[in-house]
């Protein structure tokens, strides 16, 4: 089902369209192997975390047997793991965000580690709201291992909320974002609003 899914996707969006396949870990080895080999009549240009968490040899094998390029996302959380990906062959491209990460300075550990080892990296999202946006951009423009050239990002946060939280939301308009010079990560917290949202426990 999902290589005739796929198969749809590119029909309809047509032949100039970028396809990412995310599996979220939900492929073994195998299955990953066989949807993926499928999967390159479509001009897939990338499969995300395609077995589970902790399954390093199945990853690895898959990126040696696939002929589409590895990203690594629920895998990396920390340089440690960053290093086992990397040692054990299993990724083409990290997937970055300062809020699974545990911030910018680490995400920019991860990031030059990888780029010294020769690996890409990429900005991620996970659903964030304004704040964690903006700090996401900033992480981008600061950190050149983020090749948004090779690798587009998906700064998608603010999309998936029906309102913003910050008196300045950053400007996304198509691929791009716009980047504020204001001090900080650029962006004022709408207190009144944020805390209408608030869970209290």
């Amino acid at each position: 089902a999902d290589v005739e899914r796929v198969a749809a996707v590119r029909r309809a969006a047509g032949d100039d369209v970028t396809i990412v396949v995310d599996a979220n870990g939900g492929w073994d080895a195998a299955t990953a192997i066989a949807a993926l080999r499928r999967m390159e009549a479509t001009g897939v240009a990338l499969v995300e975390q395609p077995t589970p968490v902790g399954d390093l040899a199945g990853m690895a094998r898959v990126r040696a047997e696939c002929g589409i390029p590895v990203m690594a996302d629920e895998s990396c959380f920390d340089l440690w793991h960053a290093e086992q990906l990397i040692a054990g062959g299993c990724c083409d491209v990290i997937s970055l965000y300062p809020g699974k990460n545990g911030g910018i300075a680490k995400a920019r550990a991860i990031a030059q580690f990888a780029g010294r080892s020769g690996v890409a990296c990429s900005i991620g999202s996970n659903l964030e709201w304004d704040v964690a946006t903006a700090a996401m951009a900033h992480f981008v423009v600061a950190t050149p291992e983020v090749d948004v050239e090779r690798y587009p990002g998906d700064v998608l946060g603010p999309s998936y909320h029906a309102f913003s939280i910050v008196h300045d939301p950053l400007t996304i308009s198509g691929p791009w974002v716009e980047v504020s010079d204001r001090p900080g990560l650029g962006v004022t917290v709408d207190w009144p609003r944020a805390r209408q949202h608030c869970l209290h426990t």
